[in-house]
């Protein structure tokens, strides 16, 4: 009978030994959940910032850098989760456009951050020239 009434209480001390790395680990994946959201959001914007700059790249008057970085003001004034420091940086390169973004985001540790860096290369290609050379592969082919 004795026995029974000490092992009543181990749970308790258990309980409590364990539950500061059940939350560590709760808040870790809550963090990361954050990071994976922050990158993806930011790789999708690089992309369709430079995707955008290289339609500029067609028309004679057109300022590709200026229509990327205005895509890339549109879609980053959403709010990110916890995003700090964000820097956007447009490159034109032949026909090539290459957009990157730099960011901190918030870390478990205290006053510490991740670094965020993405990057997108979209190269421009001509549509009529493009569809003139599949109708040429497409007469070889036949």
């Amino acid at each position: 009978m004795s026995f029974l009434k000490y092992k009543k209480g181990s749970f308790t001390i258990e309980t409590a030994c364990l539950m500061p790395l059940f939350l560590l680990m709760i808040f870790v994946c809550i963090y990361l959940c954050f990071y994976v959201h922050n990158r993806a959001w930011l790789t999708a914007a690089a992309h369709e910032a430079a995707l955008a700059g290289c339609q500029e790249m067609q028309l004679p008057s057109g300022n590709p850098e200026n229509a990327a970085y205005e895509r890339a003001r549109t879609l980053l004034s959403q709010r990110l989760f916890g995003a700090e420091n964000l820097q956007v940086q447009i490159e034109k390169q032949g026909k090539k456009m290459i957009v990157r973004f730099d960011a901190d985001t918030i870390c478990v540790y205290g006053q510490r951050q991740w670094h965020l860096q993405t990057e997108a290369k979209e190269t421009y290609t001509d549509p009529v020239a493009f569809i003139w050379r599949l109708k040429g592969l497409e007469e070889i082919i036949d």
